[in-house]
């Protein structure tokens, strides 16, 4: 009896420390500044070009993503992660009529996100950016 005991509480013990998979959460999007960049400015600023990629924080994954528009421009953004794929949308809500470019910034943070996941992120209903979740080891 006690053997069994025994046994039943090292089982239970062994299944509380196995890693068990959290639920993806969306826990904030931060938007960055807009730096206002002339037209005449434009040729010199080739090195901000449109990306997204992922960084790992701690036990938080951010999904950095960066587009070039018009000034002025306003922007809805919503993300979901589930099924193994986080899906971001930047809208514009408002055109971008002001006589510069801007390169606008967004960082999706989550938690509950493991490597091998894949994100997709849209820009006015365009897929725009896609890839593969891989944190650094």
């Amino acid at each position: 009896m006690k053997k069994s005991v025994f046994l039943l509480l090292v089982l239970l013990y062994v299944a509380g420390c196995l890693k068990t998979p959290a639920n993806p959460k969306l826990v904030n999007i931060n938007r960055g500044g807009c730096g206002g960049i002339d037209k005449k400015e434009l040729i010199s600023v080739e090195f901000m070009c449109d990306t997204a990629y992922c960084t790992f924080d701690d036990s938080r994954m951010n999904l950095y993503v960066g587009i070039m528009n018009g000034c002025c421009s306003g922007f809805a953004t919503e993300a979901t992660a589930e099924d193994g794929v986080i899906t971001a949308n930047i809208t514009t809500t408002v055109p971008g009529l002001c006589d510069c470019i801007c390169y606008y910034t967004y960082t999706f943070t989550f938690t509950g996100i493991e490597d091998n996941w894949n994100y997709v992120v849209y820009v006015d209903g365009i897929k725009k950016f896609s890839g593969k979740v891989l944190e650094d080891k």
